[in-house]
């Protein structure tokens, strides 16, 4: 008794200097400063983000010197992975048993993977440098088809897609973890909604600034670097670094909230019977097709809604696209000025939000008749 009591009292010492709570006190307040690293964590990563997408449709010239089929090829097949791919990767995170173990894996993937598109653009650099200037030329080749692009074999091209794609995907396995799971269960039913909107807005404010700053560092950096891929490489070890504190600041927000720490994926079973012959027509619960079977029957004209918004993306005053920043590096524009450029674009999009949220404050919502 007296050993398993002095157990206790080292333990309780050990983990009370570390800040962490205890896992069955599950009704406790959220941690101290647990909002603020949370925060944090996620300027980094943003930030970071935010940069290395404004440099990657630059530097992917390089690979189709004087042509645009590059850039816009991997912009079709990374996306098309991330709607494919993204429902089965968000089931199989939802299996995860601990969130740190989803932190984890997708910190150090999205590090991974600017590391090895930091290889294969250096390696592709020193391929096609036909002068010795360390960087391949894409103002006065001969402009490619996209017939004879994809008709010619290029590993380190396929390879920049691979990664783009996995990179993809983990930034959005992490980025909603963090956003749906870890805020909603560190502060819902623990404080007043207030400061769990006040975390949402945060983060949303968070992500409109480093929209607008992550294009002008990554600019600037580009701008002032000797060449072009001396400037991507900084970029591309910053963006790695940067999901370094990120993980540091997540890691100590989960060893100090035990909710964090209860293990998912504990949903109690129960035995189903028979489906009828109307459910088994149904898609499978949670398969690429009832998401859409659900979508498409949604009220309120949701799917009209939703196809007009996606069809903006068509549009070639989008200061955040592929192919556009791309044109404008391969007329000979400077990165610090598409920098500002996409910049000014998001400084639109924060303005417009502020308007729209002093008018609904001041008019509210009303319904159109």
């Amino acid at each position: 008794r007296t050993v398993a009591s002095f157990a206790a009292m080292a333990s309780t010492a050990k983990y009370g200097a570390l800040g962490i709570q205890d896992e069955d006190n599950l009704q406790a307040p959220p941690p101290k400063g647990a909002g603020a690293k949370m925060l944090i964590s996620h300027t980094f990563t943003k930030l970071g983000s935010k940069a290395w997408q404004f440099a990657m449709p630059i530097m992917l010239l390089e690979f189709a010197p004087g042509s645009l089929v590059a850039p816009a090829l991997w912009g079709i097949i990374t996306m098309g992975a991330s709607l494919t791919l993204g429902p089965t990767v968000g089931s199989w995170a939802d299996k995860v048993s601990s969130r740190l173990v989803s932190v984890t894996i997708g910190c150090g993937t999205q590090a991974f993977t600017a590391l090895a598109a930091v290889c294969i653009l250096a390696a592709n650099s020193s391929v096609n440098d036909t002068d010795g200037n360390g960087t391949v030329d894409t103002n006065d080749a001969d402009p490619l088809t996209a017939l004879e692009f994809l008709s010619s074999f290029r590993p380190l091209f396929l390879l920049m897609a691979l990664v783009g794609c996995v990179e993809g995907l983990a930034s959005n396995f992490a980025g909603t973890a963090v956003k749906r799971d870890w805020v909603p269960t560190v502060f819902e039913r623990y404080s007043s909604d207030e400061v769990l909107s006040s975390m949402n807005t945060q983060m949303s404010r968070i992500d409109l600034i480093a929209e607008m700053l992550g294009p002008v560092i990554a600019g600037f950096v580009m701008a002032a670097a000797p060449t072009k891929v001396v400037g991507f490489v900084l970029i591309g070890l910053g963006n790695a670094l940067s999901f370094a504190p990120e993980y540091f600041f997540l890691r100590q927000v989960y060893f100090q909230c035990g909710r964090l720490r209860k293990p998912l994926g504990g949903k109690e079973t129960v035995a189903a019977s028979a489906p009828t012959t109307a459910e088994a027509a149904e898609p499978p619960k949670g398969s690429f097709g009832e998401a859409w079977v659900t979508w498409f029957r949604h009220s309120g004209g949701v799917p009209v809604v939703t196809v007009s918004y996606a069809l903006l993306y068509f549009t070639a005053l989008s200061p955040h696209g592929v192919v556009l920043l791309a044109f404008l590096a391969g007329q000979g524009v400077s990165p610090a000025m598409i920098s500002l450029f996409t910049a000014s674009g998001a400084a639109a999009g924060v303005v417009g939000v502020t308007v729209f949220e002093y008018a609904i404050t001041c008019a509210g919502i009303r319904t159109a008749r």
